[in-house]
């Protein structure tokens, strides 16, 4: 997948930056009605990809947990158990949605670029890149046996994603048809958070059997709880953006308002990513 390097910058020293950058966003777009310059959609997508590190967290640690909640035959060998018994192997449905979110982050990265003004021609690495998460999301589904999850679904649909190449025309045509699937696996995984909580309830008490044991797993539930809350307000800010920036690709240029909505998000993108990463830091001896 490609990315521009994912920002590690804290939400504070975001914030300082990113006044600066909206200073000269608003000279500019009351100055001028020409495309709105690469520089504020690089803002925008280092904040992406720093929301983007801090859904890696969210996954990381509720991989642990969907591994500890699944049941796994013993004496016998399941194939379809084999992500949860090989070690270092990562567990079905985590699986699932890192792909699942590789394919968002290459569809964001696409349409912010174009957005920007890039040229068809000239996102010949973009598509690629999604093509690639696509594939692997298929590859994913194809090791699933959990017939019937909204998640499953959602992502099923998702994997089949096509975006025209052959010109702009047919491509604002195909991000148009396309853009509510992206938006509908966001919406379903949101709602699937309150499974991944139940999932958590259940392995955090798993082998507990002192006072010390069970204080500690409420402790670690309730960071937990945090981090998906996060989580939350991240994939909300997502779906708003991704419409911002299908707006302005229907149009063929980025309009002062559209940019001013993703400018307004990176802020809050950096705060929720910092809230997820202090939450993981402390889970980091839940395991």
């Amino acid at each position: 997948m490609i990315q521009i390097r994912r920002s590690t910058v804290g939400a504070s020293s975001y914030r300082r930056n990113l006044n600066g950058a909206l200073c000269f966003l608003s000279v500019l777009i009351f100055a001028s009605c020409s495309l709105v310059p690469a520089p504020e959609f690089t803002l925008y997508q280092a904040a992406y990809n720093n929301a983007e590190e801090a859904t890696d967290s969210v996954l990381d640690v509720y991989g642990r947990y969907e591994r500890r909640v699944q049941p796994v035959s013993e004496g016998t060998f399941d194939p379809d158990q084999a992500a949860l018994i090989a070690p270092g192997a990562e567990p079905p449905l985590t699986g699932l949605y890192r792909q699942g979110f590789a394919a968002v982050s290459d569809y964001n990265a696409m349409l912010a670029r174009y957005a920007a003004g890039e040229s068809i021609s000239a996102l010949n690495k973009e598509f690629e890149a999604l093509g690639l998460s696509l594939d692997r999301l298929k590859s994913a589904l194809g090791s699933l046996s959990i017939p019937g999850k909204p998640a499953v679904e959602a992502a099923q649909k998702l994997a089949g994603l096509a975006l025209a190449r052959s010109d702009a025309e047919e491509f604002r045509r195909s991000v148009k048809e396309n853009g509510p699937t992206i938006r509908n696996f966001l919406k379903i995984v949101r709602s699937d958070t309150s499974s991944m909580f139940s999932d958590a309830k259940i392995a955090v008490v798993k082998g507990v059997s002192t006072p010390a044991g069970a204080q500690k797993a409420a402790s670690d539930l309730a960071g937990f709880r945090e981090m998906l809350a996060g989580w939350v307000l991240l994939i909300d800010e997502t779906i708003v953006n991704l419409k911002a920036l299908e707006s302005a690709v229907d149009r063929g240029l980025s309009r002062g308002t559209n940019i001013a909505v993703l400018a307004a998000s990176t802020d809050r993108m950096a705060l929720y990513a910092e809230n997820i990463k202090v939450a993981k830091r402390q889970l980091e001896n839940a395991f």
